[in-house]
């Protein structure tokens, strides 16, 4: 998650420096739909009626996948191919960045669907993405 942070971070100054605050804007938009739904999530894990975890966790999962691995990576690739008035050196900058948050939402998705897997053949549900990350 820290490395996810880290690139945010890096993407937000360097949008701020080429003035590119539409396309940084679209980027959070497609964040944060997502991100409701794993909130969502999370408080009902945490809940003591956990009935609708289940159904709120397969909606996070649908929209994570759209956005974050449908929607983004076309409009990374259309902005990119946009004859915008930026260095190469940022142009690179900005695709790289963007091409390791990409991997790291793919590196996630594919956690999101081990805890399902696990879930459907032991019937155990434990945050694995929280655990990843207290051992790294």
């Amino acid at each position: 998650m820290g490395l996810h942070h880290m690139c945010t971070v890096c993407l937000y100054a360097g949008i701020y420096l080429v003035n590119l605050y539409h396309f940084g804007t679209i980027v959070a938009i497609l964040h944060d739909v997502g991100d409701i739904f794993a909130c969502i999530t999370r408080v009902l894990g945490e809940s003591y009626d956990k009935k609708l975890v289940g159904p709120v966790f397969a909606i996070m999962m649908v929209i994570w996948f759209y956005t974050r691995l449908l929607v983004l990576p076309y409009l990374l690739h259309k902005f990119y191919l946009l004859p915008i008035a930026i260095t190469p050196i940022m142009r690179l900058y900005f695709v790289w960045l963007h091409c390791m948050l990409i991997c790291l939402h793919a590196y996630w998705f594919g956690m999101f669907c081990k805890m399902v897997t696990k879930l459907m053949r032991k019937g155990i549900v434990e945050d694995i993405i929280s655990k990843s990350g207290k051992d790294a």
